[in-house]
């Protein structure tokens, strides 16, 4: 993780900020480069995905969305009844 953070920070998208005391922890913001490389990051991602359904019809969509549902409803489920 520290490499990843490290790179990130040569390349101006985060900032190291003060530790806390008594803590290993070190806090990390995004810039505002980084803010922006997020942003293009999500667009892509969200792109790519559309392009993934787009061989689905309309209804054929729908009911992907609505049984993808079904499924997270159950996994939350079963996260909450494990903990």
């Amino acid at each position: 993780m520290t490499q990843r953070v490290d790179r990130a920070q040569h390349e101006g998208l985060v900032r190291r900020l003060a530790a806390h005391p008594g803590t290993r922890a070190v806090p990390v913001e995004l810039t505002p480069e980084g803010h922006h490389a997020v942003e293009n990051a999500v667009e892509g991602l969200l792109t790519y995905e559309q392009g993934l359904i787009d061989v689905l019809s309309p209804q054929e969509q729908d009911e992907l969305a609505r049984l993808l549902t079904v499924l997270l409803r159950d996994l939350n489920d079963r996260a909450h009844h494990h903990t």
